[in-house]
């Protein structure tokens, strides 16, 4: 009877072990899932600078998370994540270059605009 028991407090404690080390993996894959579908949806034209650093400070997190269960992850969620996180990155860095664009065409309509005021 109390080997039955210690078995059973055995298996408990590996599946517990087991749970808690999946679920670490799956909140990074759902973190990046997440940041790519608000990135997806984002307007570049409406992007400002700080929303850029904010994404930039939003994926460090979760790459600092990723670094701490690395170790941990089998070679299929290693290529999930980081398939994931490139893409991130690719994603974030078209918004700020398209943001920067309108950002350029802004100034030039607001300097033509003023050289035909001056005329």
């Amino acid at each position: 009877m109390k080997t039955i028991n210690f078995f059973s407090v055995t298996v408990l404690v590996i599946s517990a072990f087991i749970m808690c080390s999946c679920s670490k993996k799956q909140m990074v894959i759902s973190q990046l899932e997440k940041l790519q579908s608000e990135l997806s949806l984002m307007d570049p034209k409406t992007t400002t600078e700080a929303d850029v650093l904010e994404l930039n400070a939003e994926l460090s997190q979760i790459k600092a998370n990723y670094v701490t269960i690395k170790s941990e992850c089998i070679d299929v969620e290693i290529d999930r994540i980081e398939e994931l996180l490139s893409d991130c990155e690719r994603r974030i860095q078209k918004l700020k270059t398209k943001s920067e664009w309108e950002e350029t065409k802004k100034d030039i309509k607001q300097g033509l605009h003023d050289l035909i005021d001056n005329l």
